[in-house]
């Protein structure tokens, strides 16, 4: 009956034949994902929904058939939660392919690129353009960008500057500088992209068989010599003594590098870290937070213990070999700490893969990026605190849904089942199948609320 008219039998069908064509075509995509779900034994949502609208399918048949009692016919509510059941579906793949469009945003400002010789210099060039019999650089912890044959070298697979020089031999300076930056010129660790704009105003001969050991230094022959830049550990593998002038720097917390020739002490240079302003409020804000900022170095211990007293770190840990960072990490783990490791360089691979989470710089070496679950796609130390804000705003939202998906719960299915039914209420099951859709819709719209959030690092430093 509509409108108190009587409508022909055969009109029973069009319910029928429409409300076919909605659970056929409408709820293909959740009975595919709820076939998927069983196939790989891992039910969820999807099996959920194929299960709701296949027995209101199967049941409305029944009635219309006349197997069942016509008050079991759903073909309205199975319509209707398979129209509110697909708008909450598309909103949430409509959220899917944003965060894919913005990790493809990502992507595009990593480093992607290969260094073509060509000639005396290299030239920056996409893998795409590399041709058969280019020959490339590929510096320690750097991506290969494509198949190929090593011609020469070998490798183990903080911004800073040249504050003095101290050659052994008096007026030498310039030519150990340029022998240095010489050794140093295929190596992508900051310190010897600072040898080597330091010796920029030079004319600094080429290199060839480059080698590099993590904490220990690089090693090339130029002009028919070898030399060798390195650390401490570098003076302990060659038997060798530092000079006189590292006790004097390194009360002033500098760091120190040795300059071997053909196996002989050859001079040092003298290295500074430079502190960004960002390091300082990154640091604060961390601690105005209540986390713990601990600096894990190779460096020695007067540097660690400058750097960290002047920026406020609470804990170091100095002269720390590449193989020991993980190790260190495992240890604040073992003391009951949640860690998370912030790295950039090959040597920090391990200690991000050790740590709960694994922060790695976006502008630092692909071994770090493919070995940490958070990627920064800039440099900027404050960086840390956009991550922080935005796993706890994406924590409260998560808490807000599940308090909403079980208040339902709570409230409807009750109502639903017929507990009110002795004082004559009974929810309709058209009620019941709206609210359950609209609980869906409301899930996916809070969540969109997340992209109100600012969490550019300037913008989190100034909520602090």
């Amino acid at each position: 009956m509509l409108i108190g008219h009587e409508l022909p039998a055969w009109t029973t069908w069009i319910s029928a034949a429409l409300g076919t064509v909605m659970y056929v075509w409408g709820g293909a995509p959740f009975l595919t994902g709820a076939v998927h779900e069983l196939r790989t034994r891992a039910p969820g949502m999807m099996l959920l929904i194929g299960l709701a609208i296949t027995v209101a399918f199967l049941a409305s048949w029944g009635a219309t058939l006349g197997l069942l009692h016509h008050e079991l016919e759903f073909w309205w509510e199975l319509a209707l939660l398979v129209v509110i059941m697909l708008l909450g579906h598309w909103i949430e793949m409509r959220s899917l392919a944003q965060t894919t469009s913005a990790l493809d945003s990502l992507s595009a400002l990593l480093p992607d690129e290969a260094e073509r010789v060509d000639g005396d210099t290299t030239v920056i060039v996409a893998p795409a353009d590399l041709r058969i019999g280019d020959v490339v650089v590929v510096r320690p912890g750097g991506r290969v960008p494509a198949d190929g044959t090593v011609l020469q070298g070998a490798a183990s697979m903080d911004e800073s500057m040249i504050t003095g020089i101290h050659p052994v031999e008096s007026g030498d300076d310039d030519r150990m500088l340029a022998l240095a930056a010489a050794a140093e010129s295929d190596s992508e660790h900051p310190l010897a992209r600072a040898i080597v704009n330091a010796a920029a105003h030079l004319e600094v001969p080429r290199s060839s068989g480059f080698s590099s050991s993590p904490a220990i230094g690089v090693r090339a022959e130029v002009d028919g010599h070898v030399v060798q830049v390195g650390g401490p550990y570098l003076l302990d593998q060659e038997g060798a003594d530092e000079l006189p002038i590292a006790d004097d720097w390194r009360a002033d917390g500098a760091i120190i590098l040795h300059v071997l020739i053909d196996g002989r002490v050859a001079g040092a240079l003298r290295l500074a870290d430079e502190i960004r302003p960002e390091s300082r409020e990154a640091i604060d804000a961390l601690h105005a937070r209540g986390v713990q900022v601990v600096m894990i170095t190779g460096d020695a211990e007067a540097v660690a213990s400058s750097v960290a007293s002047e920026l406020g770190i609470d804990r170091y840990f100095a002269g720390v070999r590449p193989q020991d960072k993980a190790a260190t990490v495992k240890n604040l783990q073992d003391e009951g700490r949640m860690v998370a490791m912030v790295g950039d360089g090959v040597n920090d691979a391990p200690a991000l893969a050790q740590a709960d989470v694994g922060i790695a710089i976006g502008a630092g070496t692909d071994v770090a990026i493919a070995s940490a679950g958070v990627i920064l796609a800039s440099d900027d130390p404050r960086a840390v605190l956009s991550v922080i804000e935005l796993s706890r705003a994406s924590y409260r939202k998560m808490t807000q849904n599940l308090w909403w998906a079980a208040g339902y719960n709570l409230i409807s299915v009750p109502l639903a089942a017929g507990v009110l039914a002795p004082i004559g209420f009974v929810m309709p099951m058209s009620v019941g199948a709206i609210l359950m859709s609209l609980s869906t819709v409301v899930v996916a719209l809070n969540a969109q609320l997340l992209r109100r959030l600012d969490i550019r690092p300037e913008k989190v430093i100034e909520r602090r």
